[in-house]
């Protein structure tokens, strides 16, 4: 099936579509993007990207992923519940709640993966307000 990404997959990188279940048992669907030639017992770190509200994982997420797996990411792109090809009725529901367990169900679904060591969150255009209370947390933490 042709997904309809938007931006060419780098020779450099592999793309493989998954699916896993959120833990109110929808389904989200993904791509996970790796270096090519991986090292068998190489641990790498890994980023989830959220693809902005109303968009799929095939078009700014994917841009995001792919460069990201060329610098030596894991890389995780999926669909929000209610969005693309991931589950959930009502169609492009917008829901902080569900939008939080998406971000979780996608760490807990890369913490099962033996290449990743490290992970980080992405949240790309429409979470600036996000993307502030992060930062300030990080600092606060003195995690930077």
């Amino acid at each position: 099936m042709s997904y309809g990404y938007i931006t060419k997959l780098s020779e450099n990188v592999d793309r493989q579509h998954v699916r896993y279940n959120n833990r109110y048992g929808t389904a989200i669907a993904a791509d996970i993007y790796t270096p090519k030639n991986l090292e068998e017992d190489k641990l790498l770190p890994a980023i989830v990207i959220r693809a902005p509200y109303g968009s799929t994982k095939e078009q700014a997420a994917a841009i995001y992923a792919n460069t990201f797996a060329q610098l030596g990411f894991v890389t995780l792109a999926f669909d929000q519940v209610y969005i693309g090809e991931s589950a959930g009725e009502s169609r492009h529901v917008a829901s902080p709640d569900l939008y939080a367990e998406s971000f979780s169900a996608a760490v807990d679904y890369l913490g099962t993966k033996l290449i990743v060591n490290k992970l980080a969150l992405l949240v790309s255009a429409g979470a600036l307000g996000l993307l502030l209370v992060l930062r300030l947390l990080i600092r606060e933490l003195n995690l930077l």
